[in-house]
């Protein structure tokens, strides 16, 4: 993965994740963006040997082809964009690595897992769950309640701050997701 490619990419993906966590949905359009992005980042990663990034890439497709052929889908625009975002960084970090001549051997088989858990946690609630649990709430004032799978926390993906790339994840989100 060489020259500007990923990173041009990556900045695309994260500018489209946190423009629809703003706007607390996510559009046809950036779904399909998404998906394609991480389609590309999937086959250049697996032509090029680098397993790990391919693999997480193939997790974060999948969650994606399945937005795009649901698009009722009971969707958390927050969580997914954290999974992303999370995603994005592990890539970054790996193409930093290899750009510097160092091996890409991080591990993101934890959030790839956790992608797995919550596209399945995604197939098995009914479409209409979501958009009634939103009505319910915004009569009762008080965001649903969700079971929801387990976050990774941001810092364990890298074990350093410098590598992190989110703009927008505070210190507390971080102790948040503490066990």
């Amino acid at each position: 993965m060489s020259g500007s490619f990923p990173e041009e990419s990556l900045q695309q993906l994260e500018d489209s994740i946190l423009a629809s966590e703003q706007q607390d949905s996510l559009k046809p359009e950036d779904i399909n963006l998404i998906f394609r992005i991480m389609h590309t980042i999937k086959g250049s990663a697996a032509v090029m040997g680098y397993t790990n990034i391919s693999a997480l890439a193939h997790a974060m497709e999948d969650l994606f082809f399945y937005l795009r052929d649901h698009p009722k889908a009971p969707c958390d625009c927050s969580e997914l964009s954290d999974f992303i975002l999370q995603g994005i960084d592990f890539t970054r970090l790996e193409t930093i690595k290899i750009r510097n001549g160092d091996t890409a051997d991080g591990d993101a088989s934890a959030l790839a897992d956790e992608l797995a858990a919550y596209l399945q946690f995604l197939k098995t609630r009914p479409e209409n769950d979501y958009a009634e649990s939103n009505a319910n709430a915004a009569k009762l004032q008080q965001p649903a309640v969700r079971a929801k799978p387990p976050m990774l926390r941001h810092q364990e993906l890298h074990g350093t701050e410098r590598f992190c790339a989110l703009k927008r994840i505070a210190s507390w989100r971080i102790s948040a997701l503490s066990p």
